[in-house]
C-alpha cells in the first residue's frame, strides 16, 4: 500500500512492519544482505537443476556399475550391518532438525559460533531443494506453487533415480 505507516521507517523498495516486504514484484528480502535483491532468472536456475539432474543420473549409473561387481554388493552390505550407521543417521538427522527449529518455535538464538558451521548442514538436510541450489522461494509465485513444488520434488528425484 502507497502511503501506508510502514513507508515512513523503510527503505526505499521496503515495506511491511519489519521493512522485509519488497515492493517490486521481482524481488525478494535477502535475510544476509538485509535487503530485497532481483530474483535469479528462471532460466540459469533451470539449467542448474538440468545439470543436478544429469549428476544425479550419472552417479547412479556409476554406483550401479561399481556394485554389479562381484562381492562389492556383498562387502557394501556387510560394511553397513556392521556400523549401524541406521541409527546414528537417524540420531543425526534429529539432532540437525531440533538444532533447526530451535529460534522459529522456543525463540531460543544459538551463539554464532555454532551456527555458522551447522547453517552449512542445516541449510542441505532441510531438504528443501530449491534453497539447496539457492533459488528463493518467494520468487517462485504463490504460495500454492511452492508447496507444489516442495511437495513433488522428491518424486522426480526418485523418478531421475529410476531412469539411470
Amino acid at each position: 500500500q502507497a502511503g501506508s505507516f510502514s513507508d515512513i521507517y523503510c527503505k526505499e523498495g521496503h515495506q511491511g512492519p519489519l521493512c522485509q516486504v519488497c515492493s517490486e514484484e521481482d524481488h525478494y528480502f535477502h535475510d544476509e544482505e538485509e535487503q530485497c535483491t532481483e530474483c535469479p532468472s528462471l532460466q540459469n536456475s533451470l539449467l542448474l537443476l538440468f545439470i543436478i539432474c544429469l549428476a544425479a543420473v550419472a552417479l547412479n549409473a556409476v554406483i550401479t556399475i561399481i556394485m554389479s561387481r562381484k562381492g562389492v554388493l556383498e562387502l557394501y552390505i556387510n560394511l553397513v550391518a556392521s556400523l549401524n550407521i541406521e541409527a546414528k543417521l537417524k540420531l543425526i538427522v534429529s539432532f540437525f532438525q531440533i538444532l533447526a527449529s530451535l529460534e522459529d518455535v522456543y525463540g531460543v538464538k544459538l551463539d554464532s559460533r555454532l551456527t555458522a558451521w551447522t547453517d552449512v548442514l542445516l541449510k542441505y538436510m532441510s531438504l528443501d531443494f530449491l534453497q539447496i541450489i539457492g533459488f528463493p522461494t518467494t520468487c517462485i509465485g504463490s504460495t500454492r506453487q511452492q508447496l507444489l513444488i516442495g511437495a513433488l520434488w522428491p518424486y522426480m528425484l526418485v523418478l531421475v533415480g529410476a531412469i539411470g
